[in-house]
């Protein structure tokens, strides 16, 4: 990846960080389709996909499959890790600021 689209990346990854935390309610896992996520965001389902996945990976996200009892697919339940909301209290000390467009 270039540095160009490393910063990029680093900034949708603590857009969806912010974004999931201001929808959360305390204890409370977000049941949230990829769909929802990206047009609320801006992106696509793909880049959604590869975003959650990355934060995954780093330990910052919890993201749990759903299905119903016939195998039916549900929404994801997102949940931030207590490192994931560290990153988030880091960067609104730092004054940080995005935009969802």
């Amino acid at each position: 990846m270039t540095r160009t689209a490393n910063a990029v990346m680093a900034e949708r990854k603590m857009l969806m960080l912010v974004h999931l935390d201001s929808l959360a309610e305390p204890g409370m896992p977000l049941c949230l389709s990829y769909g929802w996520l990206g047009r609320s965001m801006g992106l696509s389902d793909g880049q959604v996909r590869r975003i959650c996945k990355l934060l995954q990976e780093e330990g910052a996200l919890r993201v749990e499959s759903r299905f119903l009892e016939n195998g039916a697919r549900l929404e994801n339940a997102y949940e931030l890790t207590p490192a994931g909301k560290r990153q988030v209290g880091d960067w609104c000390q730092k004054g940080g600021s995005l935009s969802l467009t």
